[in-house]
Parts: C-alpha cells; structure tokens; sequence
C-alpha cells in the first residue's frame, strides 16, 4: 500500500481536523497475492482517541471514480453496522491495563460513546458535501465527469488518450469561460491530476497543467 492525495476528498476530510480525527489516504494496487488476484483498493484510515482513552480507528473504503460519494456510503454503511456490545467485548481480555477501562459496564459505555463519533462524522461530512454541491467552485457537469471517468480508463501515456483528454477540457473551458491560471481552473486540473493518479506515472502536476491548457492560453 502506498499513500496518495486525492484533492477533492481531502476537501472534505479536513473537516475531520476539527472533530479531532486524523487521517491517511492509501491506496492497494491491483496484483496477485498467494496466488489471489487482489483488485485494486482506495481507502482511508481515520484515528481518534475515545473518551476513555482507546485509540479508535477504523478503515473507510472509496472508489476513485467518485471519491466522496463512495466514502460517505461505506462511512453510513460503517456507523450502521457498528455493534457496540461485539467492539467492548474485544477489549474485556485486557480491561484495567494499559489505561483501559477496568470494568465491563464502561467499556460498554465507551463504545456507545465511539459509535456516537462516528455518527457525529457522518453527519458532519454529510453536512459540508451537501454544501459544496449547493455551492460549487466549478459546475461538475456531465462533460466534466465524463471526462474524469475517461483518464481514470485510460492510460495516460497513451498519444491518443492526452489528445481526447485536452480537447475534452478545452471544450468545457471554452463552455464555461474559464481562463487558464483561475482558481477554477486549477481545481479542476489539480482533481483529474489526484483522480487519475497521474502523479504515479512521474509527470508532475506543472507538466500536466501546462499541456491541458496549450489551447486555452492561445486564446
């Protein structure tokens, strides 16, 4: 595993910051694995210290295509599935050490208490991703997404696929008045650059920025 930026889901996960979680996005290449074919894997770990003091984490899956819908599902599917009586029991073995509880009735309260957290999260990342799609810096339109869903599908490296991709963006550019060096149109390189994982071919973001916008600097 390796970790990896992703703008528009870092977007939301700094969010985390301010309920006290921390968190790290990894991702699992595609491979085989004692003779298992592995499908490549994206997902986020999120760490916070519970009112009793256990360092909770827990492991939130994505999918490149749409990072923050996927991540909000798997977050609500998580909180739901959350069994408070199955998480105090894995601690009772060792309650009263390293700082745990010492009885099985806070245990059990520390775990209403972590599944309360998470819900906590849940609502507050809900809250903000409905936000931003009240109020967008850029009109994710069905161009655009295509257009995300097409470098994901594609190899970059590929002559042909570079081409489409830019005459891709300089449609919605030109659509949407957008100048190259705005705000609006970094956010939009900068997310199909992370989306895209093109960072993992070494073509920096400068390189990728610079070809996309060959045509709309010409105007």
């Amino acid at each position: 595993m390796k970790k990896i930026r992703n703008e528009a889901l870092e977007s939301m996960l700094d969010k985390t910051e301010e309920l006290d979680w921390s968190y790290t996005i990894y991702r699992e290449p595609e491979e085989a694995r004692n003779g298992w074919r592995c499908e490549e894997r994206n997902y986020v770990e999120l760490e916070k210290y519970s009112p009793a003091g256990e360092d909770f984490g827990m492991i939130i899956d994505f999918n490149k295509e749409d990072p923050v819908g996927s991540f909000l599902e798997d977050l609500e599917e998580y909180a739901n599935n959350f069994n408070v009586g199955e998480h105090a029991e894995m601690w009772i073995p060792g309650r009263g050490k390293g700082g745990r509880p010492s009885s099985i009735s806070e245990l059990i309260q520390d775990a209403e208490d972590i599944k309360k957290m998470v819900f906590e999260l849940l609502d507050a990342l809900t809250q903000y991703a409905r936000q931003e799609q009240k109020e967008p810096e850029h009109e994710d339109g069905d161009l655009y997404r295509y257009l995300k869903t097409y470098l994901v599908q594609n190899n970059w490296d590929d002559d042909y696929t570079k081409e489409q991709a830019r005459s891709i963006f300089t449609t919605i550019c030109l659509c949407r008045m957008i100048d190259a060096g705005t705000a609006r149109c970094g956010q939009m390189l900068h997310e199909l650059y992370d989306t895209a994982y093109i960072y993992e071919l070494d073509i920096s973001y400068g390189e990728f920025e610079t070809f996309m916008i060959k045509y709309i600097q010409l105007l």
